[in-house]
């Protein structure tokens, strides 16, 4: 007989016990990417006004189109575009957000190129051109190319969480409200 054969289930045991809590903790759980956690922390607007010819942009509708490029998944580019309306309802720059056949403005927004963080790495990068323009006329009133970057620090729980999940959502987060602080101020 083994004198180690006796430990063998009390090792099991408490093996099984670990990945059971470390399961109960959410560690080993697959956590998709969030617009919540993609939208940035954005301030009413007060004081200046942004406009367009004359009026004030709170008096106009506006849509808000996301073109993809074909680079990027459909779960993305919708909690994206979850994350740029709440933000620009946030900050209260628009009277109404509408469907472009209804709209007074739209707010195109393409993708450009991503730089994801390779397992295990921590910056993303996301470069998005900005452009609102006149549904009427089809004229850009503002446009702005916005490259952002965002890194998640090193750390024992981003391992679990995702940390290439955490940086991309980073990324967006800083780029919408990069856009976001710049209209307001150009218009």
């Amino acid at each position: 007989a083994c004198g180690g054969c006796a430990l063998r289930p009390a090792l099991r045991a408490t093996g099984l016990a670990a990945l059971l809590a470390a399961s109960a903790a959410g560690c080993f759980m697959y956590k998709p990417i969030s617009g919540v956690r993609m939208r940035p922390s954005v301030a009413p607007a007060s004081g200046h006004l942004p406009r367009v010819d004359g009026v004030p942009l709170h008096e106009r509708s506006v849509a808000v189109v996301v073109d993809p490029m074909g680079m990027y998944g459909d779960v993305f580019i919708w909690k994206f575009r979850y994350a740029i309306l709440e933000s620009l309802e946030a900050g209260g720059i628009f009277g109404e957000i509408t469907r472009p056949e209804s709209a007074d403005l739209r707010l195109d927004v393409t993708m450009g190129d991503m730089l994801a963080p390779v397992p295990f790495g921590g910056t993303a990068e996301l470069t998005i051109l900005w452009t609102l323009s006149d549904v009427r006329t089809q004229q850009i009133r503002w446009q702005l190319l916005v490259p952002s970057h965002f890194t998640v620090e090193n750390g024992v729980w981003q391992f679990f969480d995702g940390r290439e999940r955490l940086a991309v959502e980073g990324a967006a987060r800083e780029n919408i409200r990069l856009a976001v602080e710049q209209l307001m101020k150009d218009l």
